[in-house]
């Protein structure tokens, strides 16, 4: 028994090898049948594994279609090279340097501390607080990221509410852990009251020794878990409210420019649909996260005001002291400074910019270049520039050219070379997106998105809507347990042949099912976000997949009902659109309701 045991130990130590070697070995017959479909196909799957079991590292493994679509037949070298320096991924590339320059000058911090200071000291203001700071930063940067910023924030402030719950005993110096029952009360406020210490004649406390918020144990503290799991949900959310916050909704971007034009989808068009639903979402995310977590009482809910009003003027220290630790941070961070300002200003000209580009209101500045050479991307890479060229302390370097001209003028940056070199993810932004946009075009070139398409053909007798939610539920699920990017990479292409073949807007099917890629709140696995928050150690899976259910079921519901208002408005989708190609299919239905006939 011994035996097999450190044989079953040295199988799971080389489960890797194995893996690599097994994985194509196992998908060769698909080779057999010699059909262009059937080469990109394994192709694909063999990518797709490595990613999901990370037998390799994800940058190696998107290059294997550098090499083994060309050997396979399935596309040339050159065009599989070009999908990986694409106009989109030196867009994404000036997005990331815009982010890291936030994180560099700390400028998400002071945001969010002083957020926190306005909204008091009430757990459920705290969290609603943290989810909107998140939201709003993961539009304009990668969520994994927001997540990693905002996290150990949110973490600092649960512990030290749970610090306020800590009552110094100064006769033994140690800390008493003041339950919330008969020895303390909780007002409408979510404020701790003390009682009578007279009136606790028959009550136990329990003496811990004296620790910092950062000693005390945080697993399993509901304050904590809600905190997280918000941080990580609105930051999926925010993600999809714009086309750059989350590869899903840039994959979804580049295939239609790629499949029927740029006009098809702006900027402005796609925050239109995705913000509404997006802000929806969170709004309910956070109710549901109170109920869970918090123990939600609709009377302290509705009384914020009220209560805020009542805390400006409350001198009580342990509700001052989360506001003293917050004000603590923040003369951390000392004055605002010129880079600071700086970063912050390249944000906002850079989100005025990626709006007014193609805003479907009135004409873009797009529409000022008549051939066409223009696009957003230049307005990255020069915001980019200016993170080079700007000077971070202006007055300190000419002070120091004062003092002594015989020197070249220099000045410190808002963003540097080693930061650069050390922090950017080059691997990522080029290889991994790259990948992603070569295996999209193959399975339109081989064929194997049409033919996937084929063998789905009896969706066509069944009303857009139905299928439109089918697809929205699978692809939910299917993200719970495979990375949502890759689910969309190989998704896209199928669902504009499945459209072409119903003669139904490409666009009722894509908008929702990318929308539907961005809900993985259940399992820790099932995104960065959610990898990010359960590395911390405070998270209980069973936590996540209670709470992430629900979230499921709650953007699923919203997801519907934005594809048949905003999406009607915005991009018609109940009309089957002119830049569609239209195919011919010998079923004689009639949709009812959608505005047209399937011939």
């Amino acid at each position: 028994m011994a035996d097999f045991k450190l044989w079953l130990q040295a199988l799971w130590s080389l489960r890797n090898l194995l893996l690599l070697v097994l994985i194509p070995i196992v998908l060769s017959p698909l080779l057999v049948t010699g059909t262009p479909e059937a080469k990109c196909a394994y192709c694909v799957l063999i990518v797709s594994f490595y990613w999901m079991f990370v037998i390799l590292p994800l940058s190696i493994t998107a290059l294997i279609p550098l090499f083994l679509f060309p050997i396979l037949g399935v596309m040339k070298s050159n065009d599989v090279a070009v999908s990986y320096i694409l106009d989109a991924v030196l867009f994404v590339m000036g997005t990331f340097f815009v982010a890291m320059a936030i994180e560099r000058w700390n400028v998400h911090k002071r945001l969010a501390l002083l957020s926190l200071l306005l909204v008091g000291t009430n757990p459920a203001s705290i969290l609603l607080c943290f989810m909107v700071i998140s939201f709003s930063l993961s539009m304009w940067m990668s969520n994994t990221a927001t997540a990693s910023m905002i996290i150990p924030l949110a973490r600092a402030m649960a512990g030290e509410l749970m610090k306020q719950r800590l009552k110094t005993d100064d006769k033994n110096n140690a800390t008493e852990l003041v339950p919330l029952s008969t020895e303390t009360k909780v007002n409408d406020c979510d404020e701790i009251i003390e009682v009578d210490q007279n009136s606790k004649s028959n009550s136990r406390i329990e003496s811990v020794e004296s620790k910092s918020s950062s000693e005390i144990s945080q697993k399993g503290d509901k304050t904590t878990t809600a905190f997280e799991l918000g941080v990580a949900y609105s930051s999926l959310m925010g993600g999809a409210a714009t086309l750059i916050g989350t590869p899903q909704t840039l994959f979804m971007k580049l295939h239609l420019d790629r499949t029927y034009g740029p006009e098809v989808m702006s900027f402005g068009s796609w925050f239109a649909v995705g913000a509404p639903c997006q802000v929806s979402s969170v709004l309910i995310g956070w109710v549901w996260l109170q109920w869970l977590f918090l123990d939600l009482s609709f009377k302290r809910l509705f009384s914020s005001w009220r209560c805020r009003k009542k805390r400006n003027t409350s001198t009580n220290p342990k509700t001052n002291h989360v506001k003293e630790f917050i004000r603590g941070e923040l003369k951390k961070l000392g004055p605002v400074s010129v880079g600071e300002a700086s970063v912050l200003c390249i944000l906002i000209v850079g989100i005025l910019v990626w709006f007014s580009a193609k805003p479907n209101m009135f004409p873009g500045w797009t529409s000022l270049d008549k051939n066409g050479y223009i696009s957003i991307t230049q307005s990255a890479l020069l915001l980019t520039l200016g993170l080079f060229i700007l000077p971070a302390n202006p007055r300190e370097a000419f002070n120091r050219f004062r003092k002594d001209t015989s020197k070249q003028l220099r000045w410190d940056r808002l963003m540097d070379t080693n930061t650069t070199q050390t922090e950017f993810p080059w691997m990522i932004t080029f290889l991994t997106f790259g990948c992603g946009l070569s295996m999209g075009k193959a399975c339109q070139t081989s064929g194997l998105s049409a033919w996937i398409a084929s063998t789905l053909k009896h969706l066509g007798y069944m009303d857009p809507w139905i299928v439109a939610f089918i697809l929205i539920v699978g692809t939910a699920v299917v993200c719970e347990c495979i990375g949502n990017a890759m689910v969309v990479i190989v998704m896209l292409p199928i669902l504009s042949e499945l459209a072409h073949s119903m003669e139904v807007n490409p666009l009722y099917f894509i908008i929702p099912s990318t929308l539907a890629a961005t809900f993985a709140f259940m399992l820790p696995i099932s995104s960065g976000p959610n990898i990010v928050a359960f590395a911390h150690g405070d998270l209980l899976v069973s936590d996540m997949v209670k709470s992430g259910s629900l979230m499921n079921v709650i953007c699923i519901l919203i997801n519907n009902i934005g594809v048949h208002t905003l999406c009607v408005w915005v991009f018609d989708i109940y009309t089957y659109p002119d830049w569609a190609p239209r195919t011919q299919i010998s079923t004689n239905l009639t949709t009812p309701g959608y505005g047209y006939t399937v011939l």
